[in-house]
C-alpha cells in the first residue's frame, strides 16, 4: 500500500500515458488492417439499437466516472455522490452489454487460433482468423471490463460507506479501487484505438449498426450475418 501512495501520480499517470505511447508505436510500425474496406457502401445489420444504446451509456459513463476518480484521486479523500452514482450506472450497463451479447462471448475452439497469432495484430500482411460475432479479443474484453467495473462499483460503494466495511480497511479498498481505476483506464484506451484506428471501420456501427459485408466477412467471416439476412432489432 505504501508503493501505491508513494507513486500514485505515477501510476494514475502511466495509465493514460503508456497504452498511449504503445498504441501509437503500433499504428507506426504495423498499420491498421483492413483500411481499404472502411468505405465500402454498409449494408448489414451488426448491432441492433439496443446493442448500441447500451454501449452508448457503457461509454459515456465511464468516460465521466473516469475523469471525476482522477479529479478526486488528486483532490478530496471521500468519494462524491456522483462519481459513485456514474461508477454504478457503468457496472450496471457492463452487465446489460453481456446479457445481450452472452452467447456471443463464449469461448470457442477457432479462438485459441486466434490467440496463437495475436489476432494479427503484430503482422504487418492480412491474416484470415476465423472469428464470429466477437474474436477471442473482444470476447476477452468483455468478461475483463465486466469483472473490473463490478470491482470497481464494490470498492466504490464500501468506501462511500455503503457496507460499512470501508471503517475496517479503507487504505486497501483505496488501494485496489486505485489500481482498478488505472486498469479499467488502460484497457479502454487500447480498447478505442483498436475500434477506431487499428481496425477501421469497426467503429461506424455504433452509428446505425451496420457494416460493409467484405468488411464482416474480413474480420468476422464466421458470423452468421456474412451469408444470411441481416437480423431485425431486439425489442
Amino acid at each position: 500500500m505504501r508503493f501505491y501512495y508513494e507513486y500514485r501520480t505515477l501510476i494514475l499517470v502511466a495509465a493514460v500515458a503508456l497504452p498511449v505511447v504503445l498504441c501509437l508505436v503500433h499504428y507506426l510500425a504495423i498499420g491498421p488492417k483492413g483500411a481499404e474496406l472502411k468505405r465500402l457502401p454498409r449494408t448489414v445489420k451488426r448491432l441492433s439499437i439496443w446493442d448500441r444504446l447500451v454501449h452508448f451509456l457503457r461509454a459515456l459513463t465511464f468516460v465521466l466516472a473516469g475523469f471525476t476518480g482522477y479529479v478526486l484521486a488528486f483532490g478530496p479523500d471521500d468519494p462524491e455522490p456522483g462519481h459513485v452514482v456514474l461508477g454504478t450506472v457503468f457496472a450496471v450497463a457492463s452487465v446489460a452489454s453481456v446479457v445481450f451479447w452472452y452467447r456471443h462471448s463464449l469461448p470457442r475452439r477457432q479462438d485459441l487460433e486466434w490467440l496463437a497469432h495475436l489476432g494479427g495484430y503484430l503482422s504487418k500482411k492480412p491474416v484470415r482468423l476465423r472469428s464470429a460475432k466477437f474474436n477471442a479479443g473482444q470476447k476477452i474484453f468483455i468478461w475483463l471490463s465486466l469483472a473490473v467495473a463490478v470491482a470497481l462499483a464494490a470498492t466504490g460503494h464500501q468506501l462511500d460507506g455503503g457496507s460499512g466495511s470501508s471503517a475496517d480497511n479503507p487504505d486497501g479498498l483505496l488501494v485496489a479501487h486505485g489500481l482498478l481505476g488505472a486498469l479499467a483506464v488502460a484497457l479502454v484506451i487500447v480498447h478505442m484505438y483498436l475500434s477506431v484506428w487499428a481496425v477501421p471501420g469497426t467503429w461506424r456501427a455504433l452509428i446505425n449498426g451496420k457494416v460493409a459485408k467484405e468488411w464482416l466477412a474480413h474480420h468476422h467471416s464466421d458470423d452468421a450475418s456474412v451469408n444470411s439476412d441481416p437480423p431485425k432489432d431486439r425489442p
